[in-house]
């Protein structure tokens, strides 16, 4: 934990990764099937099923540039 000038502030150490917070509006249909995702594969909140459901498909993507280009 990080000191600060007042001991009962807590401020969290520094993230073992760069990240950026974002809200997206989406269809509640979408919403049912990320939350499905998440209990079938164990994940222990929503953001960390929408995590991986984008890594997934990023990497899915950068794959089918590589085939294009």
């Amino acid at each position: 934990m990080s000191r600060t000038a007042d001991d009962l502030i807590y401020v969290p150490p520094p993230a073992k990764h760069q990240t950026v917070r974002r809200v997206y509006v989406l269809p509640r249909d979408l919403v049912k099937q990320i939350h499905d995702y998440g209990y079938a594969n164990g994940h222990q909140s929503e953001v960390s099923a929408v995590r991986e459901l984008l890594e997934k498909a990023l990497v899915g993507f950068a794959l089918a540039g590589k085939e294009e280009g």
